[in-house]
């Protein structure tokens, strides 16, 4: 966590509490947890969120 993003909430969701964190004005969860519960391959997932946040 850097100085601009700081933990704003929990989401209790399907048996998993989620952090939710604020930074620059946008919340986001953890994606890891949430691809785990669906059954995604994690390294999966990652790589192509990290493809995705590159290309825009």
């Amino acid at each position: 966590m850097n100085i601009n993003t700081r933990p704003v909430n929990f989401i209790h969701f399907h048996d998993l509490t989620l952090l939710v964190v604020e930074h620059e004005g946008t919340e986001y969860v953890p994606l890891k947890p949430l691809s785990d519960l669906a059954g995604i391959d994690w390294r999966n997932t990652k790589r192509a969120w990290r493809t995705q946040k590159t290309s825009r």
